[in-house]
């Protein structure tokens, strides 16, 4: 069942906390759906339980491809370069958004990757995205260990 989030938000911390609630303790094998104008509405409690998708960027995904293309081929330097101002800014969902891109863009690829790397680089990614949802880790450190863990494909 979808609830608007107006009618199911409207005493902020009581709600969100009953929220909290169900989806510790789910009664079964459930998932749930959640459809929000932004994510600052929510609970950073609440929030760290939710895998996040704005729907309203992808409109830049060929800007964002031949971003992670050209990422994908640049140096440690260079990788450092291209995060930089994601990780000045401290911004979480530029973050995630970094990540989801480099990860479709490495799918496409995925014959440039040998299999082992393939599937730690993968794993690496997918780690990263859960420790972005933590309020006390450092996008910069998670962001520059994404650089630094998946190999430099070389440039045809």
């Amino acid at each position: 069942t979808l609830f608007p989030y107006t009618t199911l938000f409207r005493s902020q911390h009581e709600a969100q906390n009953s929220l909290l609630k169900l989806f510790e303790e789910p009664a079964s094998a459930t998932t749930f759906i959640v459809c929000a104008e932004n994510n600052e509405i929510f609970l950073p409690t609440v929030l760290s339980r939710f895998s996040t998708h704005d729907f309203r960027r992808n409109d830049d995904k060929i800007d964002a491809r031949a971003a992670m293309e050209k990422f994908l081929h640049e140096s440690i330097v260079g990788r450092m370069a291209v995060i930089e101002s994601i990780t000045k800014e401290k911004d979480r969902e530029a973050a995630e958004r970094f990540l989801n891109n480099l990860e479709m863009v490495l799918y496409e690829k995925k014959g440039a990757l040998r299999p082992e790397d393939s599937r730690f680089v993968f794993n690496q990614i997918f780690e990263a995205r859960r420790f972005l949802r933590s309020r006390s880790s450092s996008v910069k450190m998670i962001l520059e260990h994404i650089c630094g863990i998946i190999p430099v494909l070389p440039k045809k």
